[in-house]
């Protein structure tokens, strides 16, 4: 339903652990990442000015100055001020790779704020994209990978992988001893599984081939050996505005989406102000339907 092919795909789930599978891995994954699936569209590095440094010193601990403080107060952060926050990224020499980087927007975040040692891997990717000794992005998958991390990330793409506790215990060998790790992954909500059946936007068939519970991705992370340090509910209002649609018919990137064009009037601003509070409340509950996971060893 993101672009609009409609295909039908049987999933099952777990009677002990309630994770979400597809029956069977689709031989012709590829016509499900065209070349305009959002991950994979270039991107420039963003230029931030001083009020968006003075936010991201003061919320990552760097420098809790009066300066920062009006900042953060004038100016809404960014939601990946969360993620960089709850990593306490202090030191600009902090050794970080993020596995499945697509476009490698993130990483580029932390470039324009002075980061020297950033690495992304994804073997998707058309070609390797060296933009300096500080930022590089390679063809490459995880078990090419023979270095260490102080920081590994995983921003939605483990639950594109089949392999997933092969490339966990990966992640492990390679994170460093004090290191920490951080995985954001859809996962089951109750609620909206209730409300909206298989037209839930975070089941997204066929490139999900695992919807975690938050009991069945506690079991693989044990299994492994991680130590869950801190665990947020990061839902967007995205998931229950394409939920929406998909229960009208409508896909992401076809005439009529909302998430396409916000001026056509497919939801009115109090529609979508009710959403934004029932994912608050959700998160809060911790019912939502993405998660991010901070690791240790």
């Amino acid at each position: 339903m993101m672009f609009g092919f409609r295909d039908y795909f049987d999933y099952f789930q777990c009677a002990n652990c309630n994770c979400m599978q597809i029956e069977h891995f689709p031989g012709n994954i590829d016509k499900y990442y065209p070349d305009n699936y959002y991950s994979y569209k270039n991107s420039p590095i963003p230029k931030f000015g001083l009020f968006k440094k003075l936010q991201f010193n003061y919320l990552t601990g760097e420098n809790k100055n009066i300066l920062g403080k009006i900042a953060c107060f004038k100016y809404k952060p960014p939601k990946y001020y969360d993620w960089l926050r709850n990593l306490e990224l202090k030191d600009r020499q902090t050794r970080i790779l993020d596995i499945g980087c697509g476009n490698g927007e993130v990483l580029k975040i932390l470039y324009s704020f002075n980061f020297t040692f950033l690495r992304g891997i994804d073997p998707y990717i058309n070609e390797n994209i060296e933009i300096d000794d500080k930022l590089k992005m390679l063809k490459k998958s995880v078990y090419e990978v023979g270095e260490n991390y102080d920081i590994v990330m995983m921003h939605h793409s483990l639950e594109h992988m089949t392999d997933q506790l092969e490339v966990l215990e990966k992640v492990f060998e390679i994170l460093s001893p004090t290191g920490q790790f951080l995985l954001r992954i859809p996962i089951i909500s109750e609620t909206l599984m209730a409300k909206y059946g298989a037209n839930v936007v975070s089941l997204d068939p066929p490139r999900h081939f695992y919807i975690h519970s938050l009991k069945s991705i506690e079991m693989l992370l044990k299994k492994v050996g991680f130590k869950i340090k801190k665990k947020i509910f990061d839902t967007e209002v995205f998931d229950i505005i394409a939920s929406e649609q998909y229960v009208k018919n409508i896909a992401i990137n076809e005439k009529g989406s909302y998430v396409s064009d916000k001026k056509n009037g497919l939801f009115s601003k109090k529609e979508i102000n009710t959403f934004k509070q029932l994912i608050n409340k959700l998160n809060d509950e911790e019912q939502g339907s993405s998660i991010a996971l901070y690791l240790t060893k």
